[in-house]
C-alpha cells in the first residue's frame, strides 16, 4: 500500500470515528477524486453541502472534479457558489477564469484573473502593514 492509499484509509477510518464535518468530507473527496472515484468524491461533497451550504470549500472541491469530469458548466456553477461564500479568496477567481477561458470566454476570463490578482495583492500587503 502506497503512502496516498493509507492516507485515504486513514481519513475513512478517522471520518467514522468522529462527528462529521464538511472539511472532513471535502478532504476525503479530493483523495477519492485523486483515484477517480468520482461518484464517491461527489456523494461526500453532497453530505459536506447539506451540513453546511455556506462553506466555500466543499464548492471549489466539487468545481474542481467537475473540471476533472469535464463538465465546465457544472464547474463554473460551483465556483459561482464558491465565490459567492468567499469572495476574497484569489484562488477561486483563478479557477473560474480557468474555465471561462476553457468556454472561450476570454473577457471573463482576464475580468477573474485581474480579480484574483488584484485579491492577491491586497492580501500581501495587508501581511505587511505594520499599524
Amino acid at each position: 500500500m502506497n503512502n496516498l492509499e493509507l492516507a485515504q484509509q486513514s481519513l475513512i477510518y478517522a471520518s467514522a470515528l468522529e462527528l462529521p464535518s464538511p472539511y472532513q468530507y471535502a478532504d476525503r473527496a479530493e483523495i477519492h477524486s485523486y483515484f477517480q472515484d468520482y461518484d464517491l468524491a461527489l456523494s461526500d461533497l453532497t453530505k459536506a453541502i447539506a451540513i453546511n451550504q455556506e462553506l466555500s470549500y466543499p464548492y471549489y472541491i466539487r468545481a474542481k472534479i467537475h473540471a476533472d469530469m469535464n463538465n465546465l458548466e457544472a464547474a463554473l456553477i460551483d465556483a459561482n457558489l464558491a465565490i459567492q461564500f468567499s469572495p476574497s479568496n484569489a484562488t477561486y477567481f483563478l479557477f473560474r477564469g480557468l474555465n471561462y477561458s476553457l468556454l472561450g470566454e476570454a473577457t471573463l476570463s482576464k475580468t477573474d484573473d485581474e480579480t484574483a490578482k488584484s485579491l492577491s495583492q491586497g492580501n500581501l500587503s495587508s501581511m505587511h502593514n505594520t499599524d
